[in-house]
């Protein structure tokens, strides 16, 4: 039976596990019944391996359950960056990966036979107990030339491989300490930021983030396959799962577009289902797996139409018909004092109309293809709202009747909503 390793070879367990924790909070043995009780302890023991300054523990009517840190105010480093240091690797795979670059960087140029007598000569009787066979040194050679470390060169029958140019070599000193700067801010605020990690190993940033999401880092392995079928315009079959974890499915379906709500932290992928032939979104987070299948040679006209459909959206419904929703909002602003509140208003409104109506009293009017999705946002304008109405009538009801419900649980008073 094989022993425990802190070492990773199947990344797509891992992540659920973390995300399960980091997102979904206290967790036990009981919540992961179609696990044996052995698996469980080791997903568990590797996450406390990797990332235990921020593990919290309690026990309750569920036993022992544990949970990740989520308080990423005071951090500038995403601690989960370690549960990519950590995929499985061979002794093999060690051992070549030194030695076939040292011996470029001092032979410059070598093809596959010289590569191996001179690990041969060398290497092998010394480090290793067993013997490298030219094939898995042709595999790593052409593995490292995909990933444009080696550049290959054919002579005759014989290929040649030497050592990609380092575009840093070219660089002064001073753009050098730039670009240090510039993946400090990268690494974690855009997409694939253990990329910017790679290269730039500090833990320490200069920069302090308001809001910043470590638990992206976990889709973006999908997200990179993602962005490369929108790049290929390729059809793909996406293996999706619930948000807990407890049914999956196949879907195949052409991508247009990866959109991140920037307050949520959530990413999606806007789709074209090719079986109903309609728009919609799915939860990068919710992709299990990523199977690439032909180009779509109709790619551009769909790209086209959900632009189209998407020019009247607040934020990810598509306009289905041509029949656009209003609403209309009356909000007490101090004009004197609160001129950021205007300008926040016009910033995130989508293009909405605000007009002053009196001293202190504005109205904000859009036309968008579904006002439901606009509710988060207008919750944030709550004790400002004198007035607000539209045409979808159920939901500015239930906007209204939430806001009575808080109102009355806190024992608060309207003080300019009491017209709502």
């Amino acid at each position: 039976m094989a022993g425990y390793t802190e070492l990773i070879k199947n990344f797509e367990k891992i992540r659920s596990f973390t995300r399960d924790f980091f997102i979904y909070g206290f967790k036990g043995r009981g919540d992961f019944a179609e696990l044996s009780p052995r698996s469980y302890d080791n997903e568990r023991r590797r996450i406390e391996s990797y990332l235990g300054e921020l593990i919290l523990k309690k026990s309750d009517l569920k036993g022992k359950t544990i949970s990740i840190s989520s308080n990423t105010t005071a951090k500038t480093y995403n601690p989960l960056f370690k549960i990519w240091q950590t995929k499985s690797f061979t002794k093999k795979d060690c051992f070549l990966h030194f030695v076939i670059l040292d011996n470029l960087k001092e032979h410059k140029c070598l093809n596959v036979g010289e590569i191996a007598e001179i690990i041969s000569i060398s290497y092998s009787s010394q480090l290793i107990d067993e013997s490298v066979d030219t094939m898995t040194i042709r595999n790593k050679l052409n593995e490292y030339t995909r990933l444009g470390i080696l550049e290959a060169e054919k002579s005759g029958k014989t290929i040649y491989y030497s050592l990609s140019k380092n575009p840093l070599d070219d660089i002064d000193l001073k753009t050098k300490e730039c670009l240090k700067m510039a993946l400090s801010y990268y690494k974690n605020v855009l997409p694939a930021g253990f990329i910017g990690h790679s290269i730039h190993n500090v833990q320490d940033s200069p920069f302090i983030y308001k809001q910043i999401f470590f638990s992206q880092i976990l889709d973006d392995e999908i997200l990179l396959q993602v962005l490369k079928a929108i790049g290929n315009k390729q059809v793909i079959t996406l293996a999706m799962i619930s948000a807990k974890g407890n049914w999956s499915r196949k879907t195949t379906l052409i991508p247009l577009k990866v959109l991140s709500n920037t307050k949520t932290g959530r990413r999606y992928v806007a789709i074209y289902n090719i079986r109903t032939k309609k728009f919609s979104t799915v939860r990068l987070d919710y992709i299990k797996d990523v199977a690439f299948g032909d180009t779509c040679p109709d790619y551009d006209s769909i790209c086209t139409e959900y632009e189209h459909r998407m020019k009247n959206s607040f934020a990810l419904a598509h306009q289905s018909t041509e029949r656009l929703h209003t609403i209309k909002m009356l909000l007490n602003i101090d004009e004197d004092n609160e001129q950021y509140v205007l300008e926040r208003i016009r910033r995130e409104g989508r293009g909405g109309v605000v007009t002053r109506v009196d001293r202190n009293t504005f109205e904000y009017s859009l036309d968008v293809a579904d006002i439901l999705e606009m509710v988060p946002w207008l919750r944030t304008f709550i004790g400002r709202i004198i007035k607000i109405e539209g045409s979808e009538n159920h939901v500015i009801l239930q906007f209204k009747k939430d806001i009575s419900t808080m109102m009355s649980r806190y024992g608060e008073v309207f003080n300019h909503g009491q017209h709502l």
